[in-house]
């Protein structure tokens, strides 16, 4: 099954037809926090922090780290890292 594409946070459905998500990966939340905390600190320094190098070390990383998705906010609490 295809991945269905995804505009400004909404699911597209069917032709005009979009589903607002209403779902978070947290695992995504955490790695993009991680990346930003680390390549701001001085042992990083030596590595480039332009987007497109951000954006692929964070999908390199979300590829390789499960998913964990809620629908509430209680919903990120029950993660266990």
């Amino acid at each position: 099954m295809s991945e269905k594409p995804v505009r400004n946070g909404r699911v597209f459905l069917f032709e005009g037809e979009y589903m607002e998500r209403e779902y978070t990966n947290v695992m995504e939340e955490i790695v993009v926090t991680w990346v930003q905390v680390l390549m701001s600190g001085m042992e990083y320094q030596t590595f480039c922090s332009c987007r497109k190098c951000k954006n692929d070390i964070i999908t390199l990383s979300l590829n390789n780290l499960p998913n964990y998705y809620v629908t509430t906010e209680g919903g990120k609490g029950y993660l266990e890292i």
